[in-house]
């Protein structure tokens, strides 16, 4: 006989649609005239403001209303006036508009250098005219030449405004760079030293690019960890000498390592060797034979080999340069991919043995699915039971770590789930405060939560939701 236990609850939703929304008198209003400068926008802008002619919660929220319109609407001065005429309500706007950016011409650099600019900027064509987006605009232009190794360059700008908008253009003086003469390398590596410098011949007698400099240096330090230098650092000094700089080199850590790896086609070599080296980066040193065992069991055992043997040898030898190479030698010695004999569920009352054994495999990796160990999908699947009994009405549910029988003779596991289920709770009552009967009724017909089904919290958070639109679509814009 199956026992449910059921809870009635008594849903309140309170809409709070601001301190006056609840006390105020309705306000009205029957007619906008909008008195604007000779501007070509006039006519969309009066459009707009037209929407304003309709019922308000209040004369507060008809404010509130209307500072929105006049933020979003490009306006540089603004007043108003509301009479009575004829027992109609008027609003009458008075309003001047904001200019529009309508070109800006591209920079001019005054020097003998061409170098790449920002081609994105605060200031845009068709966007009203901001001096404060002038002033961004002339420091990214700073900024972005003196990266470039123009510490003295002057960024000026010229605005010209007449009847069809405004236009901007910007001019650069750069000056005099600094230049990069000498660059010093410091390692143990010969090969590494010499890789180096080519790669820095690039820069003498040229403009010093600070962020260039460091991107190049990333972008290098990404090449000779490809090539094994998992390791690699460097510490970088600058001199200055009025306009000129000398580069100072010292190269850390240029230990090579290579894997060799035959896992028998259950472990994809590259991917062990990409977490391998990921680990040498991330933890910025040497790896031990019990470092990797230790990381590849971790793999094989999510991928249901529970009791695999592996093998790891270590080498150190040396390359043409006289570098040392640390050579990790690994594979498989046996493998035993653990199959899955069968699942129990004990203490569930709402959901048969059946029904719940199917709910495994549907939502099963496609490990768990030919019914292979993997032990990610065990714990994930606790959390999966756990929404799918709250999203039925169960208030409270408990599950405990899950029982897992291992048979190594066999190569085999027994999974057992052990479920203690609290009360089921169904809606008694839902209501609305702060509204209407007209718009309660109206938000009742399109939301899920409804009185006499179960409560599912999942449901009635994106109902919430729902609620919260509805009201703004209908000009409720601080209702929550």
């Amino acid at each position: 006989m199956e026992m449910v236990f059921q809870m009635k609850y008594l849903i309140t939703l309170l809409l709070f649609l601001s301190h006056y929304a609840l006390t105020a008198v309705e306000f009205t209003i029957d007619k906008v005239d909008v008195y604007c400068d000779q501007d070509i926008r006039c006519s969309d802008v009066n459009n707009v403001f037209q929407s304003l002619k309709r019922e308000f919660v209040s004369y507060e929220h008809f404010k509130d209303v209307l500072k929105l319109y006049v933020a979003n609407e490009g306006i540089q001065e603004f007043s108003y006036v509301i009479s009575n005429k004829n027992s109609s309500r008027q609003l009458s706007i008075q309003l001047k508009l904001r200019k529009l950016i309508v070109e800006i011409k591209d920079p001019v650099l005054d020097g003998d250098y061409e170098l790449e600019l920002p081609t994105v900027t605060p200031v845009k064509v068709d966007d009203f005219f901001e001096f404060q987006k002038i002033i961004e605009t002339q420091k990214m232009y700073k900024d972005a030449v003196k990266d470039a190794g123009f510490e003295d360059a002057v960024v000026s700008y010229d605005i010209q405004e007449n009847d069809e908008g405004v236009t901007v253009a910007f001019n650069i003086k750069l000056g005099v760079p600094t230049i990069v003469k000498k660059v010093h390398i410091i390692s143990k590596s010969q090969y590494i030293s010499n890789f180096v410098s080519a790669r820095m011949q690039s820069y003498l007698n040229k403009p010093f690019s600070v962020q260039e400099f460091k991107a190049d240096l990333d972008e290098l330090k990404k090449i000779l960890i490809e090539f094994g230098y998992y390791l690699i650092d460097f510490e970088v000094k600058y001199k200055f000498k009025g306009k000129d700089v000398i580069l100072f080199f010292n190269i850390l850590k240029t230990e090579r390592f290579v894997f060799n790896i035959n896992l028998n086609q259950i472990l994809s070599p590259s991917s062990i060797k990409s977490e391998l080296s990921n680990l040498l980066i991330s933890g910025q040193r040497k790896l031990t034979k019990e470092d990797i065992k230790l990381n590849i069991l971790e793999k094989l055992k999510s991928m249901g080999h529970l009791y695999a043997q592996l093998n790891v040898v270590q080498d150190v030898q040396k390359d043409s340069y006289g570098d040392p190479i640390t050579y990790f030698k690994i594979h498989i010695d046996s493998s035993l991919k653990l199959k899955n004999q069968g699942i129990l569920f004990k203490g569930n009352n709402f959901y048969s043995q059946e029904e719940l054994n199917s709910f495994y495999f549907i939502n099963a990796t496609e490990l768990a699915k030919f019914k292979y160990f993997d032990p990610s999908y065990i714990e994930f699947f606790i959390n999966l039971l756990r929404e799918k009994y709250i999203e039925d009405g169960f208030v409270s549910v408990w599950l405990d770590k899950p029982v897992i029988d291992f048979d190594r003779k066999n190569g085999s596991f027994f999974l057992i789930f052990k479920i203690r289920e609290g009360m089921r709770t169904s809606i008694r009552s839902l209501s609305f405060k702060g509204i209407n009967e007209k718009l309660s009724y109206e938000i009742r017909n399109q939301i899920e939560t409804k009185e006499g089904l179960f409560f599912n919290p999942v449901t009635f958070k994106a109902d919430l939701n729902k609620v919260e639109s509805i009201l703004k679509n209908k000009g409720y814009y601080y209702a929550k």
